[in-house]
């Protein structure tokens, strides 16, 4: 899996044309991407790095940036995007008024430059609950009680709880807090 912010290249060649975005099949973004490649375009798939939960652990994942779109680039000013529509996980090409839209290569390398600082963000970086967020907890005896989130691990958070009239720390897995309304 890729973890780096880069533009996969298809075969270079001399003068580079505009970038375009393509709207994939859902959840085919990959697939249009190895396809687009394989017909000498480069592509751009950006993606955000995020924490998910699988068999009760915290895992960091990658997900695109743009659901069911990705940037591509003909190789020359005389290389034809018309394959592009008959690509495998390829939609359409979007379009505004009937023309292509194109993208500017500052703000290509601009999304580049904020995958790459995304994707070297640690856990707590990334963490939707940070230290002072109110959360309830889920979960066990104190079910449905509120408290403060005092610091947050990759597996579990303390909570700042009030408890007989004191203030209590509560060791809680991550899954067993979900935020106050």
């Amino acid at each position: 899996m890729r973890t780096d912010a880069r533009i996969d290249e298809g075969t270079p060649g001399s003068e580079l044309a505009p970038w375009y975005v393509a709207h994939t099949k859902p959840r085919q973004e990959h697939i249009a991407r190895e396809h687009l490649l394989r017909q000498n375009y480069r592509v751009y798939l950006p993606r955000l790095k995020v924490i998910k939960s699988r068999h009760g652990r915290q895992q960091f994942a990658y997900e695109p940036l743009f659901p069911r779109y990705l940037f591509f680039q003909p190789n020359h000013s005389g290389h034809s995007i018309a394959p592009v529509h008959s690509t495998v996980g390829v939609s359409t090409i979007v379009r505004i008024g009937g023309i292509a839209v194109v993208l500017r290569d500052d703000v290509v390398a601009d999304l580049c430059d904020f995958e790459a600082r995304q994707h070297a963000a640690d856990f707590s970086e990334l963490c939707p609950l940070q230290p002072g967020s109110a959360v309830v907890l889920t979960r066990g005896a104190l079910a449905g009680l509120e408290g403060v989130v005092a610091m947050v691990s990759q597996q579990r958070v303390v909570v700042l709880m009030r408890l007989l009239g004191e203030e209590t720390k509560v060791r809680v897995k991550r899954s067993e807090v979900k935020f106050a309304a």
